[in-house]
């Protein structure tokens, strides 16, 4: 079941993360990560977001995202 939409309130921070199910990794390959990287980037420019942190792994991301 899908999580309900979330609010977004101008100059909050949101936690966002992921993890792989299983043993199976969320990045197998080092171009994947620098992929992952561009999509946020473009994200933020999109939604007008700014990432204070981030964290990846390969079984799991985590960004530290605020709103404008």
């Amino acid at each position: 079941m899908a999580r309900p939409i979330r609010l977004q309130l101008a100059g909050a921070h949101y936690l966002v993360t992921a993890r792989a199910a299983g043993a199976d990794p969320l990045f197998t390959e080092g171009q994947e990560h620098t992929r992952f990287l561009g999509l946020v980037a473009r994200s933020c420019t999109r939604y007008r977001w700014r990432v204070h942190a981030w964290c990846l792994t390969p079984f799991s991301y985590r960004l530290l995202v605020a709103t404008e």
